[in-house]
């Protein structure tokens, strides 16, 4: 199993979708329980999208997967929040 990120780094108030894949016996159905240290979590199920803070910083989140049988396997990745590139005004740096 393992959790992939479309974006480790985004802007302020920015998003990124996160997926979990797991390995469950045809007949079985894996369950989600996401959570992350900010930021807000949108959706349910094996692919959700983070939606950035305001706030610049390094953002974690969980995930615990588990299996009808109580089989269960939780991973933490990191997102980090950055400033925009600077771009001034008019052609200027």
């Amino acid at each position: 199993s393992s959790v992939e990120v479309q974006y480790a780094n985004v802007y302020p108030r920015g998003a990124s979708e996160i997926r979990c894949v797991v390995s469950v016996p045809e007949s079985d159905e894996a369950q989600f329980k996401w959570s992350s240290t900010g930021g807000t979590l949108v959706g349910d199920g094996a692919t959700v999208t983070w939606e950035a803070p305001s706030d610049y910083g390094d953002y974690h989140i969980m995930v615990v997967a588990s299996d009808s049988s109580g089989e269960s396997a939780e991973a933490t990745l990191t997102i980090s929040v950055v400033p925009r590139p600077y771009r001034g005004c008019c052609g200027r740096k």
